[in-house]
């Protein structure tokens, strides 16, 4: 299955378990779908791969992601 259809799938049951504090229709991007929700926030997901966060979440100030990423310990700081 093409990462399009996984996120279709994961749209369609984000929409109707959570319409009724949706602000509007998800949107559907190249990498992610995004949740609008009543309150001005907005949750972005994305399938889970190795190398980004899959869960991002930001309202006004506040700040959520679950990092799915490699620990690239190995990099060295300036």
């Amino acid at each position: 299955m093409q990462l399009r259809e996984r996120l279709q799938k994961l749209a369609l049951v984000a929409s109707k378990e959570f319409k009724d504090i949706l602000r509007q229709e998800l949107l559907i991007l190249r990498d992610r779908i995004r949740l609008l929700f009543i309150d001005g926030s907005f949750m972005d997901i994305h399938y889970p791969v190795d190398y980004d966060y899959s869960f991002h979440w930001q309202r006004e100030k506040e700040l959520y992601r679950i990092n799915t990423a490699p620990d690239y310990s190995k990099i060295e700081l300036g």
